[in-house]
């Protein structure tokens, strides 16, 4: 970058040069270094490539996590780690996060694997995730943790949101209930979720105090030898 900055200061100093050889060629130059903000480039060139390397990192990041995501939504039944579904459905949604200003963690713990059609159970994790960000405000927190226990790997989706009214917790996994503004949820998504994870021998559960978050909790029995 030094070397690139050396050269666009050598074109500044033959300026002079320029404009009195050609001042036509002049012109254009001139042209052309007000509509790329030339004076604004050179010293932020550093940061700005900076930048792009990272968002580089981001969309190959992004790219990895959708490939696994599409690998594992074709494939069977199978013994699994979770961690991978787990790991690839955050890296896909954490756009939405990042745009609202909302933090996501991941703590993973090892795991056993997990006799499950992968694809179901990610398609659970990515709407608890979209869910704990939707219910975040700015400067939310939204951590998705593993761990496994007694032949149980356990799942949960922990937000620092805005909570559910105790009065309708019982409801929440009811078909077509949503708490959305009209148009905003089909209320199918806990639905759906609910019944993925009982074809699977596991449950789901929820708790939530209003105005201090929820946790949704994905149980799933380990696979057996």
């Amino acid at each position: 970058m030094a070397a690139l900055r050396e050269l666009l200061d050598l074109y500044a100093e033959a300026r002079p040069l320029i404009d009195a050889q050609a001042p036509a060629l002049a012109e254009r130059v001139r042209d052309l270094s007000e509509r790329v903000d030339l004076a604004y480039v050179v010293p932020h060139l550093d940061e700005m490539l900076s930048r792009s390397r990272h968002g580089l990192g981001r969309i190959q990041h992004i790219v990895e996590g959708l490939r696994e995501f599409a690998r594992l939504d074709t494939s069977d039944l199978g013994e699994v780690d979770l961690n991978a579904g787990v790991q690839s459905a955050t890296d896909i949604i954490r756009g939405r996060a990042t745009a609202k200003g909302v933090r996501l963690d991941l703590d993973l713990a090892p795991l056993g694997t997990v006799s499950c059609y992968p694809a179901k159970i990610n398609q659970v994790v990515m709407h608890l995730v979209t869910n704990a960000i939707d219910a975040c405000e700015a400067d939310g927190v939204v951590t998705v943790r593993t761990t496994q226990d007694d032949g149980v790997v356990l799942i949960e989706v922990t937000d620092t949101g805005c909570g559910i009214d105790p009065a309708i917790q019982q409801r929440i996994f009811d078909p077509f209930f949503t708490t959305k503004p009209p148009g905003h949820g089909t209320g199918l998504g806990l639905s759906i979720s609910h019944g993925m994870v009982g074809d699977h021998g596991g449950t789901i559960t929820v708790r939530s105090s209003p105005g201090r978050g929820s946790t949704f909790a994905v149980r799933l029995p380990t696979a057996r030898r």
